[in-house]
């Protein structure tokens, strides 16, 4: 969590404050949720499981997609040159 903690201080630096803030509890909230996995070792699956999860609590699409944005600023921080997979929704499926 130091890590994250260090990442998140970094990233709430730049750009609107409300903003950068919403996305770091964003960020923290998908992390927690991964288990304890070290952010290196977060991937594909866990984002899926993320989604999944926001979907069984009845979140809109709009929600997941600004969760989706802000796994992809984690991604971005932790140096990774790929997006994470994009949430697909039950009208597109």
């Amino acid at each position: 969590m130091k890590d994250l903690e260090k990442l998140l201080s970094t990233y709430k630096r730049t750009g609107g404050k409300r903003w950068r803030s919403e996305q770091a509890s964003k960020i923290k909230s998908f992390v927690k949720g991964c288990g304890g996995v070290p952010l290196h070792g977060i991937g594909k699956a866990h984002v899926i499981k993320h989604y999944k999860k926001l979907r069984e609590q009845n979140r809109t699409n709009k929600t997941i997609m600004a969760h989706f944005y802000a796994i992809s600023a984690l991604y971005e921080a932790l140096g990774r040159n790929y997006e994470p997979p994009r949430p697909i929704f039950k009208d597109e499926a």
